[in-house]
């Protein structure tokens, strides 16, 4: 039993440095700063296939594939 809580402690006390390294907190990414025209124009480009009938959708995603290749 006395042999078991010295490995226990000895186990906490070897952990312990890289659980307070890993802890400490990482300043958050700051997001990128879009103009509002843009947004508004990547609002009307992503929701245009929302609109579309059915028969578009097709040209409109195969043009979409096309274009990022």
């Amino acid at each position: 039993m006395r042999k078991t809580a010295v490995l226990l402690a000895l186990l906490m006390v070897a952990s312990s440095p890289a659980f307070a390294k890993a802890k400490k907190a990482k300043p958050a990414a700051q997001p990128a700063v879009v103009s509002q025209n843009e947004g508004s124009a990547r609002l009307v480009r992503d929701a245009l296939p929302l609109f579309l009938p059915s028969a578009a959708q097709v040209v409109y995603f195969s043009a979409q594939k096309d274009a990022k290749k």
